[in-house]
């Protein structure tokens, strides 16, 4: 008999013995069919957690070493209806104001009652008063709409009030007293027609008939293009370079002030220590946390991730079909 065979065990018969033979074979092969299911669950599990919890949960901004998911960002890209990116820009913003704001020279917070009140006060933005059912109400179709969590929603009410307080803190703090040049300046209705102004200019033309004769500003045309004087920090820094290089009764180049406006500009005058008009101050005052942003941030580690080579084409694709879905979703057509 080879030392393979199957011997029967003293003092059972052959077909007994078969018969626990049999068994052991149907317990084995019962066995590894359980173990077939359960690795078919898995592997499934895993496919579908991969498709449908991963991305979700991956993360997709990091300020610092505060993560931000994927799941909180398609709900306020959502909610703002802006580009993605606009998005990343702004919860990066958010997040440098409130890792920032309570620290020295701003000592920024807010308490659980003055959220509140932030609330109601935005609950009544149209002049009517509520009653409690009604804020109640107001809050439960918020909730809704932006699919927070009441503990998110809560959270963006502190940032929103914290934004607001620091703009005040800043706008407050915005030098009255400043360099300035007095502009005249009118826009053009292209690049072509202020190479044709520069000539006349140059000719002999008062800068004043020019406004009228080309400028596409009604205001600028009917006052010869006087803006006034203008510190550093109304316009863009292109501007402020021309402007402030500018020698007194020259006239500038043809320039853009954004991708559509061209201007040329003259200066007639420049004080070194001003008091700053009302209208520029402000201006200055309405952009000083923009700038105090992007001063800040050069002392935080932004990065854009994604769901595999950083927020790329890819994460971009995925993230739009996000958005299209629960644009649906939401009952909009």
């Amino acid at each position: 008999m080879s030392k393979h065979s199957q011997k029967t065990p003293p003092g059972i018969t052959p077909k007994a013995a078969a018969g626990v033979f049999k068994s052991r074979s149907t317990r084995r092969a019962v066995l590894i069919a359980c173990a077939v299911v359960v690795l078919s669950a898995v592997i499934a599990g895993v496919a579908v957690y991969r498709e449908r919890v991963a991305p979700f949960r991956a993360t997709v901004l990091q300020v610092d070493e505060t993560a931000i998911d994927m799941d909180y960002f398609l709900k306020r890209a959502a909610m703002s209806g802006k580009p993605p990116m606009l998005t990343l820009e702004t919860l990066t913003k958010e997040e440098i104001i409130k890792q920032t704001v309570a620290k020295p020279p701003y000592n920024i917070t807010v308490t659980d009652a003055e959220i509140d009140q932030f609330a109601g006060d935005l609950a009544r933005e149209d002049g009517r008063q509520l009653d409690e059912g009604e804020f109640k109400e107001w809050y439960r179709q918020r909730l809704n709409e932006s699919r927070l969590s009441p503990a998110e929603f809560r959270d963006l009410l502190k940032t929103r009030l914290l934004s607001l307080r620091l703009g005040t803190y800043l706008a407050e703090r915005v030098p009255t007293v400043a360099a300035q040049v007095y502009v005249h300046m009118f826009p053009l209705k292209d690049y072509a027609t202020g190479i044709a102004a520069g000539k006349k200019f140059a000719a002999g033309v008062d800068f004043s008939a020019l406004a009228r004769e080309y400028s596409i500003d009604a205001a600028l045309q009917q006052n010869g293009g006087v803006l006034g004087w203008i510190p550093r920090g109304v316009f863009d820094p292109s501007f402020d370079r021309v402007a402030f290089e500018l020698e007194v009764g020259k006239m500038s180049e043809p320039m853009y002030i954004n991708k559509q406006t061209v201007v040329v500009i003259m200066i007639s005058d420049k004080a070194a220590a001003r008091r700053i008009d009302a209208q520029p101050l402000s201006v200055l005052q309405s952009k000083a946390l923009d700038a105090w942003l992007k001063e800040q941030r050069r002392y935080h580690a932004v990065k854009f991730r994604g769901l595999k080579n950083g927020y790329d084409t890819e994460t971009d694709a995925w993230v739009q079909r996000q958005l299209q879905r629960r644009f649906y979703q939401s009952g909009e057509k």
